[in-house]
C-alpha cells in the first residue's frame, strides 16, 4: 500500500517538497522567536534566570526612552508636507546615532524646533496646570509604540540567519533606535456650556483640556489624522448642555502602495535580502512584526470583537469606535443615510473591521467595496472638498493608481464609509429609489429592501434553497420576490435587527447630571486628572470622575452591557459595578451598601438601574466615582476622561 500511495504522489513531489520545506522552515523559524518572545516561557529554558529578568530590564529600558525621543507637541495639522520631515532627532544630527535618557532629556530641554518635546511638556506640566503625560486623548497613538518583544524578536532573527549565539547590547540598542516610533501631536479641549432655564441663575463652562496625534510614524504605517469640530446640545428639565470638541474624520497613509515600507526596508537591509526577493522580505518581516506581538489577551479580544460571533446586545452607538462612528455622522450630514443604519450595514458586511477583505471577491474594508476605483475616483470628482488633503495630494501626485494604491485608499474607514454611502445610493438609484424619499421613521425596511438585494449581491437563489421557497426553476429562483424572500432571511434582517441597538446613545450614570463644577452648580465634585486626594492629602492621579448626588440616588448603566462584578471590592472602592461594553468598560465606585440591582454575568440595557449613589469605601461623602475605560488602537484598555465621554452623548 505504501509504495502505491508513492507512485500516486511522486508526480507531484517536485511541488511538494518545496512547499513542504518553506513550511517547515517558518515553522522553524516562528517556533525559535516565539519561544524567545513574551510567550509562556520568556527566553529558552523553563526557568526564568538572573540574566533572563537583566535582559527583559535591559529591553524595558531601551524601548522606554526610544518611545519618547521622537514625541513631538506641533502647532496642528499640516495641509501639506508632514511633520516627519520637519522636526525628528534624525534632523538634528543624531540619526544611526545610540542616546543615553540623558541625551534625550537634554536635547529635548534645550531644542529650538518652533515644536515642544515630550520632556519639555513634561516640565512645564509641573509648574502649570496642562495635561499630562502627552498622547493621544483616545488612545491613537497606542499602536506606534514599540514593545521589547519587537526588539528581541528581531535580535533572534539576526542571530538565526547569521548562526550567531548572541546579539551585542549596541545592536540591539541600534535595533531599538531605529524601531522608535515617530509622533507629533496638537493641543485641544472639549468646552461644555451649561444654560439653566432660569434666568436668574448663571451659566457655567468647563474646559477639558487634552491632546490629539496629528501625524504618526511607525513600523507598521505612517499616517496623518485630520478632525473637525463638532457641537452638540441636550436639553433637560433644568437647562440646556452645549459641548463643542474635535472629532476624527480621517486618516490618510502616506506608504499607501506598502504600509510596511519602513520595516520591509529594515529586513531586507538587516538580513542582506536581495531587493529583488519581494516573497523572502515579507516572510523575514511578517515573522519579526508577529513573534514579537505574540497572541496577546488584548489582540485575541479583538479577534473576538470582530467575529461574527458577538453578542447583539453589546451593540450600541457607543460600541463602535469613536474614528468610525464619526464617518458614519458625516456621511449622514452628507448623503442623508442615518448613522445608526450605516453602523448596521457595516456590522453584517465586516463586523465593523476597517482591515477586513474577502478573499474570494476582493471586496474591502467596513462596507466591503467591490469596486474601488470607480468608488475612489467618483469621491476625487465629486467630494474631494470632503475629503483629507494630503489624500487628495496623494491621489493627484500618483498618476499611475494600480488596484492596490485604490484598496490601499479604502483602508481608512472615513473614505470606506463616503464610498459605501455612494455605493448603497447607487444601488437606490438602480431601483428607482430616492434617499430624500425614503421615510427612516416609518416603513424604511420594506423600501430598502430591494437595494439590500442588490447591495448583498442576491442575485440567485442557489438549488439547495428552493424547497424552502418553493421554487421551481430558474425564472423562479431569480425572481424579486424570491431574492427579496432569501435576501430578508440571511442578510437583511439581520441589519434591521442592528439598527434598533445602533440608534442607543450612551447615557448619563445619573439622571439630570450636570457636567460642570459643583463651584458653578453642577454636580463634579473631582474631577479626572491629577490632585490632591482629600482622604490622604498626597498629590495623586483621579482616574475618574467625581458626581456629587444625595445618598439613595439611583445609578444607572451608560450603556448596554455584560456585567463583570457587582459587590464590595475594597475598602477603597467600596461596593463597585463594572461593566463590559464590548470596546470600553464602565466602573461605578462607593456605592450605596445593598443597592446594586445586578449580579456578575448579567447583561443590562442603558438606562438600567444598576445600584444608588452612597459612601463606602475611602469616601469623603455622598458621591458615585464613575471612570471610563476605552480599548485604545493596540488593544488595551486605558483610562480616559469621563467628562467627554459623557458630553459627546454618543
Amino acid at each position: 500500500m505504501g509504495s502505491a500511495l508513492f507512485k500516486l504522489i511522486a508526480p507531484y513531489l517536485p511541488v511538494i517538497i518545496p512547499i513542504l520545506l518553506i513550511f517547515l522552515l517558518l515553522w522553524f523559524i516562528m517556533g525559535a522567536i516565539f519561544s524567545s518572545t513574551p510567550q509562556g516561557e520568556l527566553f529558552t529554558g523553563p526557568q526564568h534566570t538572573v540574566q533572563d529578568e537583566k535582559l527583559v530590564a535591559f529591553y524595558k529600558d531601551i524601548t522606554e526612552k526610544n518611545n519618547k525621543r521622537d514625541i513631538w507637541l506641533v502647532s496642528g495639522e499640516k495641509e501639506t508636507g508632514t511633520w516627519y520631515e520637519e522636526i525628528n532627532t534624525d534632523l538634528m544630527g543624531y540619526e544611526g546615532k545610540i542616546l543615553t535618557n540623558e541625551d534625550i532629556r537634554r536635547l529635548g530641554l534645550n531644542q529650538a524646533s518652533g515644536a515642544q518635546h515630550y520632556y519639555e511638556i513634561e516640565q512645564l506640566s509641573k509648574k502649570e496646570p496642562i495635561p499630562w503625560p502627552l498622547q493621544d486623548y483616545y488612545g491613537r497613538d497606542a499602536e506606534y509604540f514599540e514593545t521589547f518583544g519587537q526588539i528581541h524578536s528581531g535580535s533572534v532573527w539576526h542571530m538565526l540567519t547569521f548562526s550567531k549565539e548572541h546579539t551585542t547590547d549596541e545592536f540591539k540598542e541600534l535595533n531599538a533606535a531605529e524601531f522608535r516610533p515617530y509622533l507629533y501631536y496638537k493641543k485641544s479641549y472639549i468646552k461644555t456650556t451649561y444654560t439653566p432655564n432660569n434666568p436668574e441663575e448663571e451659566s457655567s463652562t468647563s474646559v477639558t483640556p487634552l491632546y490629539l496625534i496629528v501625524e504618526g510614524n511607525g513600523l507598521q504605517d505612517h499616517r496623518v489624522y485630520h478632525y473637525e469640530w463638532k457641537t452638540e446640545t441636550s436639553e433637560s428639565k433644568s437647562g440646556t448642555t452645549t459641548t463643542s470638541w474635535e472629532e476624527l474624520v480621517g486618516q490618510t497613509s502616506l506608504r499607501i502602495l506598502n504600509p510596511w515600507q519602513r520595516l520591509d526596508d529594515w529586513v531586507q537591509e538587516k538580513y542582506n535580502i536581495p531587493e529583488n526577493k519581494k516573497d523572502q522580505i515579507q516572510v523575514a518581516r511578517i515573522s519579526v512584526w508577529e513573534a514579537g506581538i505574540g497572541y496577546t489577551k488584548a489582540s485575541e479580544r479583538l479577534e473576538w470583537l470582530l467575529s461574527g460571533n458577538l453578542d447583539s446586545r453589546y451593540l450600541s452607538q457607543s460600541f463602535v469606535p469613536d474614528d468610525i462612528m464619526s464617518a458614519f455622522y458625516t456621511a449622514e450630514d452628507l448623503f442623508g443615510i442615518p448613522a445608526w443604519f450605516l453602523a448596521a450595514l457595516a456590522m453584517k458586511e465586516s463586523s465593523l473591521n476597517p482591515d477586513a477583505e474577502n478573499s474570494k471577491s476582493g471586496a474591502i474594508g467596513l462596507f466591503q467595496i467591490l469596486n474601488g476605483k470607480f468608488a475612489v475616483d467618483k469621491l476625487m470628482v465629486d467630494y474631494s472638498d470632503k475629503l483629507p488633503p494630503q489624500l487628495v495630494k496623494l491621489y493627484n501626485d500618483t498618476p499611475e493608481k494600480d488596484d492596490n494604491f485604490y484598496r490601499q485608499v479604502l483602508k481608512d474607514p472615513y473614505v470606506n464609509t463616503l464610498a459605501g454611502s455612494l455605493v448603497f445610493i447607487g444601488k437606490c438609484t438602480n431601483n428607482n429609489i430616492k434617499i430624500a424619499d425614503i421615510d427612516w421613521d416609518g416603513d424604511w425596511q420594506q423600501q430598502i429592501l430591494p437595494v439590500l438585494v442588490n447591495y448583498g449581491g442576491y442575485a440567485e437563489v442557489p438549488k439547495k434553497l428552493w424547497s424552502k421557497y418553493g421554487i421551481k426553476n430558474e425564472e423562479q429562483a431569480s425572481s424579486k420576490e424570491n431574492l427579496q424572500k432569501w435576501c430578508y432571511d440571511e442578510y437583511a434582517s439581520a441589519i434591521f435587527k442592528n439598527t434598533e441597538r445602533f440608534k442607543i446613545e450612551n447615557r448619563p450614570p445619573i439622571d439630570g447630571v450636570v457636567l460642570v463644577s459643583t463651584d458653578s452648580g453642577g454636580n463634579i465634585s473631582s474631577p479626572y486628572g491629577p490632585r490632591i486626594n482629600p482622604v490622604t492629602k498626597e498629590r495623586s492621579f483621579h482616574y475618574g470622575v467625581d458626581l456629587a448626588f444625595p445618598s439613595g440616588t439611583p445609578i444607572r448603566s451608560t450603556a448596554p452591557g455584560k456585567v463583570v462584578f457587582a459587590g464590595y471590592n475594597n475598602n477603597v472602592a467600596g461596593y463597585e459595578v463594572k461593566i463590559d461594553h464590548g470596546t470600553y468598560i464602565t466602573r461605578y465606585l462607593h456605592c450605596l451598601a445593598n443597592s446594586i440591582t445586578i449580579r456578575a454575568g448579567d447583561f443590562v440595557n442603558a438606562g438600567t438601574k444598576i445600584a444608588e449613589v452612597g459612601s463606602t469605601g475611602r469616601s469623603t461623602g455622598p458621591h458615585l466615582h464613575f471612570e471610563v475605560l476605552i480599548m485604545n488602537s493596540a488593544g488595551k484598555y486605558q483610562n480616559i476622561d469621563p467628562v467627554g465621554f459623557l458630553a459627546k452623548g454618543r
